[in-house]
């Protein structure tokens, strides 16, 4: 056999003993393999469980919220009997007044609010021309 041929012999059989060495590492199994299953992925460790959580438990009586606070806006009618309705103008700033509330023909209204947070009002009273110039300005700051 010639010197290239040894060489080429020494090589394959280098090579195969690699292939085998790197496919018995694959197939070598971590764990003691159970009898009948050969030689597969062994079977998972199952990790320690841990118990969920409780619950907090409700206290026994329940603390009920306080209702928003209201005020109740009142005004006279102008003596004008084609007033159809009014109009409540609310705003956070003096002059401000942004929000309006359609209302229908009465003198009276009742508006939930925010607490600790001051409003400032006004009313048109509206006909079929359109709204009425405003009335005076009222403030209120809730508790």
């Amino acid at each position: 056999m010639s010197s290239n041929n040894r060489a080429l012999k020494g090589l394959i059989s280098f090579a195969l003993i690699s292939i085998l060495i790197f496919l018995g590492s694959l197939c070598a199994p971590s764990a003691k393999p159970k009898p009948g299953r050969g030689h597969g992925k062994p079977t998972p460790t199952p990790s320690p469980t841990v118990p969920p959580t409780p619950a907090p438990s409700p206290s026994a009586t329940p603390t009920p919220l306080p209702p928003p606070p209201t005020v109740t806006l009142a005004w006279d009618p102008p003596n004008d009997p084609s007033v159809t309705g009014y109009v409540l103008w609310m705003g956070f700033t003096s002059g401000g007044e942004n929000q309006q509330t359609q209302l229908p023909n009465v003198t009276t209204t009742i508006v939930t609010l925010t607490s600790g947070t001051t409003y400032f009002f006004y009313v048109t009273a509206v006909n079929s021309n359109g709204q009425s110039v405003p009335s005076n300005e009222v403030t209120y700051t809730t508790p």
